[in-house]
C-alpha cells in the first residue's frame, strides 16, 4: 500500500467527481493550488495535518483518503447524508413528519418492490 499514491488518487478522484477546477478546490479544501497539484501529481510530502484539513473539508475520514479501497462517490455520499441528517436534528416535529413521508415517497420511486415493503415495514 503506498499512502502517498492512495492520497494522490483519492484527492484527484474526489475533485473530478465534483466538477471543480484545481483553483476551485484549493479553494475549498483552504490549501494553496500548488500543494493541491504536488498532492495530485504525487510530488507533495504531505503532512498529517494537511491530510487532516483536506479530510475534514470534503466530509470524509482521512483514513479513507489514504486507504487504497476507498471508494470516492461513497465517501460524498456518505458525507452528505451525514449533513442532511444534521439538519434534520433540528427541525420541528411536523416537518420531520413530512421530511419521513417524502424519503418515503422517494424510496418508492427508486426502488423495486421488495425494499419497498422493508422499508414500509420499518416505519
Amino acid at each position: 500500500m503506498d499512502l502517498k499514491e492512495n492520497f494522490s488518487k483519492n484527492v484527484r478522484e474526489l475533485r473530478r467527481l465534483k466538477h471543480k477546477t484545481m483553483d476551485e478546490f484549493a479553494v475549498e479544501l483552504g490549501i494553496g493550488k500548488s500543494t493541491l497539484q504536488g498532492i495530485e501529481q504525487k510530488k507533495s510530502n504531505s503532512t498529517l495535518e494537511t491530510v487532516q484539513t483536506v479530510a475534514g473539508r470534503l466530509g470524509v475520514s482521512p483514513l479513507a483518503l489514504l486507504s487504497d479501497e476507498m471508494e470516492p462517490q461513497k465517501q460524498m455520499a456518505s458525507a452528505n447524508l451525514m449533513g442532511t441528517l444534521e439538519l434534520f436534528r433540528h427541525l420541528g416535529k411536523g416537518e420531520k413528519e413530512r421530511g419521513l413521508d417524502l424519503f418515503a415517497e422517494l424510496v418508492d420511486l427508486l426502488s423495486g418492490p421488495q425494499l419497498q415493503e422493508e422499508f414500509h415495514e420499518s416505519n
